[in-house]
């Protein structure tokens, strides 16, 4: 497995790789206030975990087409390993939407305790108390909207968020600096609703 790894370092394909120990232990959330559970489902799988490799290649079909060659190396005793090998895409960084919409829910979750009445009716922005605004949340809002308008892939929930965020740092809702509508973001909606916020 080194003689291969070299190769691919050779090629500028490999980035990391790690041997596993045999000796481990399976665990597993069961619950709020119970110990985790350390034997099971499936324990026999650990036999077939014997490392990882990290690779950067141009295609998927490259990937595989390494796996194959690594599956057919040599392994101990110099005979080929003819194991198994799973070939998984890392996980990449999700859609600037998504930080977006999770921007937006913080921001709308931050003004939860004012947004209603006792009798359930809703509570307009202009006339909520924001002395019962959750600052952290809005903080945290604030900076996932940034994160996510920083990647330049403008979407719906960005916009909103962007919006919210204003709102949310004004003190009172006639204080809303639209001048700061990050590069234009709140003439992106098309809705109607958003339209006639700015």
């Amino acid at each position: 497995m080194n003689d291969f790894a070299a190769l691919l370092e050779s090629s500028g394909e490999f980035i990391d790789g790690q041997a596993l120990s045999p000796a481990g232990v399976w665990v597993r959330y069961d619950g709020e206030g119970r110990p985790p559970v350390t034997d099971g489902p499936f324990a026999e799988t650990k036999d077939l975990i014997a490392g990882w490799m990290v690779i950067d290649v141009d295609s998927y079909q490259r990937a595989v087409e390494l796996a194959g060659e690594l599956s057919a190396a040599p392994g101990a005793g110099a005979e080929p390993i003819h194991e198994w090998l799973e070939v998984r895409p890392l996980l990449a960084a999700p859609p600037p939407e998504v930080h977006g919409l999770l921007a937006l829910m913080l921001l709308h979750h931050a003004r939860r305790r004012s947004r209603t009445r006792p009798d359930g009716s809703i509570v307009p922005l202009a006339d909520q108390d924001r002395s019962q605004w959750d600052t952290g949340l809005i903080a945290e809002g604030v900076d996932m909207a940034h994160a996510a308008l920083a990647r330049d892939q403008m979407g719906e929930y960005q916009t909103q968020a962007a919006i919210a965020a204003l709102h949310a740092d004004a003190p009172r809702v006639e204080e809303t600096d639209w001048s700061r509508s990050w590069n234009g973001t709140t003439s992106y909606s098309g809705s109607p609703t958003l339209r006639s916020s700015g």
